[in-house]
């Protein structure tokens, strides 16, 4: 599993050189954002999770430091990028796993790559131990008879009283049920973003309030949010 990554730094350059180490060296790194200002960054982490962030700490729009205030419980792990050593102490006293020295070299990185990965998998393994069984519904028409666990349910789509299932492995399936049906048996980790929709929170990318307010799911698909669900459903990632 790749760990979602964004890089902060007011300079493109090290960004650049950043992006190019990890797609070099560091396939289990998925770069999902880079900035080069705290408040554009900050505006991500709270609509899609990430795991790791490199983080520089002096910026024209604030230091780094001012980022992980915003953030007092984070869920993400930090690597400050600095040029200055005196900030190192500072930078693990403020809960960094790491920090790397400006400009960066390829040994002092991978040496901070190697302890975020190794932390990672085992907070991995500690999820896995922890995470409960899946639990399996039975799932019924007039032809096929399907038990499925609801992990697999990435998004439900309902018109009338007909429901299309959709499944992570592409497959679909439809039922003579409503919306509202699947909305009881489903639980917590399902919510209704639209009258004709129902998502399986953990399948939830982020969230796009461009044009049109619309949740992207990790396969990919853009499904449309009703303007009364959007904070609802932004509580709800959060707090996943």
């Amino acid at each position: 599993m790749q760990m979602k990554t964004i890089i902060i730094d007011d300079e493109l350059l090290n960004i650049k050189n950043i992006v190019f180490y990890m797609d070099s060296y560091f396939p289990w790194i998925q770069i999902v954002g880079t900035f080069t200002n705290i408040h554009a960054a900050s505006e991500l982490i709270l609509k899609q999770h990430v795991d790791l962030v490199f983080l520089d700490i002096q910026m024209p729009t604030g230091n780094g430091f001012d980022l992980l205030d915003l953030f007092p419980e984070r869920a993400f792990d930090v690597i400050f990028i600095t040029a200055f050593e005196e900030f190192a102490l500072k930078a693990i006293k403020a809960g960094a796993v790491d920090y790397v020295l400006k400009p960066i070299v390829l040994d002092d990185l991978t040496v901070a790559m190697e302890r975020i990965h190794k932390k990672y998998l085992a907070q991995q393994q500690v999820n896995a131990i922890m995470e409960p069984k899946s639990e399996k519904i039975l799932l019924q028409n007039s032809d096929t008879k399907r038990f499925v666990c609801k992990e697999d349910i990435i998004y439900i789509q309902g018109i009338d009283n007909i429901c299309k299932i959709f499944f992570e492995n592409n497959t679909k399936m439809i039922l003579s049920k409503t919306l509202k049906y699947f909305e009881t048996l489903l639980g917590q980790d399902f919510y209704r973003i639209h009258k004709s929709f129902l998502v399986n929170l953990t399948s939830c990318n982020s969230i796009q309030t461009t044009e049109k307010y619309q949740v992207v799911l990790k396969n990919n698909v853009k499904l449309p949010v009703s303007r009364r669900s959007v904070k609802e459903l932004k509580n709800r990632l959060i707090g996943m």
